[in-house]
């Protein structure tokens, strides 16, 4: 028997995205990774995604997922952010973005002071045309960013374009947080460990002494 689900209506902020199917999105969701999502945003709108969660002092930020139909545009991101600084005050659009929780659409692109060293490379060196730079808001805390990048032979991005993003996006958001924690909370546990073995490791030592 066919399944239905593709053809139960999407509602609320979906609903004027004929594009996407009431099956992707759930697929998203279930899934629950940066990668899901971002194989979502940049095929709904042919784009570079660039998916990236902060830390919980908001310092800093970490790349979870780079995703395009071409290896080549994957690569180009993933060499500009290798060696660039993560500290989200060295990123001043981002930092923007994070702080406000409302997106940044940036039309055309110019050259600009605001933009990071590595991403003002980046943008010379592929031609980037036009920017996108989304929130991901969870539990009303800004959690990340989603940055959409279009080359100079596409169209810019639109409003349109930023509510499909921001839909999608928020969505998106919880899971990826939960992922965050998780994080958080193993790098904690490892931690703990290893100050544990540490002291235990120290408490033999004077033992041998005795």
């Amino acid at each position: 028997m066919a399944s239905t689900a593709a053809q139960r209506p999407l509602s609320g902020p979906f609903a004027s995205f004929p594009e996407l199917s009431i099956d992707q999105l759930e697929a998203v969701v279930r899934d629950g990774s940066a990668d899901a999502a971002g194989r979502l945003l940049s095929e709904l709108l042919d784009a570079v995604c660039v998916v990236a969660l902060v830390s919980e002092d908001m310092e800093r930020f970490e790349l979870l997922s780079v995703q395009h139909a071409h290896s080549r545009a994957v690569q180009n991101v993933r060499q500009a952010l290798a060696e660039a600084d993560r500290q989200v005050a060295r990123w001043p659009l981002l930092a923007r973005v994070l702080a406000d929780r409302r997106l940044l659409l940036i039309p055309e692109v110019k050259d600009s002071e605001e933009f990071n060293p590595a991403f003002r490379q980046y943008l010379q060196a592929t031609g980037a045309r036009s920017v996108l730079v989304v929130p991901l808001v969870a539990r009303e805390t800004a959690v990340g960013v989603v940055v959409l990048i279009r080359g100079t032979k596409q169209a810019s991005f639109d409003e349109r374009d930023g509510a499909l993003a921001a839909a999608i996006a928020e969505e998106s958001a919880l899971n990826l947080d939960n992922i965050r924690l998780f994080e958080t909370l193993r790098r904690r546990d490892e931690l703990q460990s290893a100050v544990l073995g540490t002291h235990a490791a120290s408490a033999r030592g004077l033992g041998s002494w005795t």
